[in-house]
């Protein structure tokens, strides 16, 4: 796949039952031109593009959603290994590739980052099925030394003055940062609520992985892949990050799937009962889309 960026690039892959198996990976851009378009009858394309890199490049989804390493060397008679960091995904996988580091993203899951000869890659795909089609979205990562600001802070964590706890997991966060993305927590440190003496916000009703996912939205105005899409939705609305919501909430439906289609519809029925326009909308495109 053509990216703007060969040394630097995002790739998030959506599928569904249907489309596995698939494989997701990288691929040198020197090794592209020596691959025929149409391989010959005991020709394997995705083995091809395999050997032509190192194993760390690609991912194997298996129909059961488990995730495993391809390795063709002959010295080795296992060809799929199981990728513990990742085990078993849901239905979005990224592929990333920054200066040298290829890493793969599902959810709160991340294999790598994975040294690789830092050269000019592609992401790619593999699919068995022959008449069908997955959804991706690709987008250029910004080199180390271009990182904006909020994404410095964001990785730095330093000097911060508040806390967000999650159970017996802590988030540490700037007031000023989060004040000024979300009105709820500009109303708690600047009103006369407990959370604005010590600066400490319990949140109880999420996972760490979302509570992170949530602030570095405020800090970088990125959307991370981690974290459950209906429990950061719930948490965009909470806490009246209404652009986090509308994109989080493209993504529920993006990726509906047997498995994750009552907790999604049960956030958005929540909302949309409670009279927001946005939730309404996106629960009649959710149900339009289940009854098709």
């Amino acid at each position: 796949l053509e990216v703007g960026s060969s040394r630097n690039f995002e790739l998030v892959l959506s599928f569904k039952e249907e489309n596995l198996p698939l494989i997701l990976g990288v691929t040198k851009t020197s090794a592209i031109p020596g691959m025929k378009e149409k391989p010959g009858k005991d020709e394997d394309l995705p083995k091809m593009f395999v050997r032509a890199n190192v194993s760390d490049c690609y991912v194997f989804v298996d129909d059961d959603r488990t995730t495993h390493s391809l390795n063709y060397d002959s010295s080795t008679p296992e060809v799929l290994a199981r990728i513990p960091a990742l085990e078993r995904i849901e239905a979005r996988l990224a592929v990333r590739y920054e200066e040298g580091h290829v890493s793969f993203v599902s959810g709160s899951k991340t294999w790598g980052p994975l040294k690789v000869p830092q050269l000019d890659y592609r992401p790619c795909i593999f699919l068995h099925e022959r008449h069908t089609s997955v959804s991706f979205q690709i987008s250029k990562k910004r080199p180390r030394e271009q990182e904006s600001l909020g994404m410095r802070l964001w990785k730095a964590r330093r000097y911060t003055d508040a806390i967000l706890s999650c159970g017996d997991r802590q988030v540490c966060v700037h007031r000023e940062i989060l004040s000024a993305a979300s009105p709820v927590f500009e109303r708690m440190w600047s009103g006369s609520y407990r959370e604005a003496g010590d600066g400490a916000v319990e949140i109880p009703d999420v996972s760490v992985d979302v509570v992170e996912a949530m602030v570095q939205y405020m800090y970088t105005g990125e959307v991370p892949a981690q974290g459950d899409p209906a429990q950061l939705y719930g948490a965009a609305k909470k806490y009246e990050l209404e652009d986090l919501a509308e994109e989080v909430g493209s993504r529920l439906l993006e990726s509906i799937d047997f498995d994750n289609v009552q907790d999604r519809a049960r956030v958005l029925r929540l909302h949309a009962t409670a009279g927001d326009a946005q939730a309404k909308k996106l629960w009649e495109r959710m149900y339009a889309k289940l009854r098709e």
